[in-house]
């Protein structure tokens, strides 16, 4: 699988609209509540959200854990609509055993939201099952310590096919 950097676009989520952009609406609800629960914190921890309040996400929403400050990351969760999309099951696995092209692209991504704790808004054209296709992504920091980054909640939006 690979990817067209080129058209790829990554704002912190605080910044989007000087950028003239704005969120898909379920990944823009999904900031709010990450929002809602971080309150004055850097970040909320992963046990501040109840898995009742996050099932309009369940199937888009990928848990990744912070290993060693970032030399690594281990993909918790992958929901089962990012998992058809992409067609590769990153369940249980490091990034660090992820296809090199794959990891080029996502772990500056993932190191800047552990440097930065801020949230960041990505769209995508991932070179999949369809050219055409574009995704956005919300990577949210989680902090089970209030100062350390050690999980990132990703969300997941399909963005349709471009003309």
């Amino acid at each position: 699988m690979a990817y067209d950097e080129l058209t790829a676009t990554a704002v912190e989520v605080d910044r989007l609209g000087a950028a003239g952009m704005t969120m898909p609406p379920p990944l823009a609800a999904l900031y709010r509540l990450w929002s809602e629960k971080r309150g004055a914190r850097r970040a909320p921890a992963r046990g501040d959200f109840d898995i009742f309040e996050l099932r309009p996400w369940l199937g888009f929403l990928t848990l990744i854990d912070v290993i060693d400050g970032g030399r690594d990351f281990f993909y918790r969760v992958s929901g089962t609509n990012v998992t058809e999309f992409y067609g590769n099951d990153l369940t249980n696995r490091r990034l660090s055993e992820v296809e090199p092209g794959i990891r080029a692209v996502v772990e500056p991504e993932y190191r800047r939201v552990i440097a930065d704790a801020r949230p960041l808004f990505v769209v995508r054209r991932p070179r999949v099952r369809r050219e055409s296709a574009r995704v956005a992504r919300c990577l949210l920091p989680l902090s089970s310590d209030g100062r350390t980054i050690d999980q990132i909640f990703i969300g997941f939006h399909e963005l349709g096919e471009e003309a």
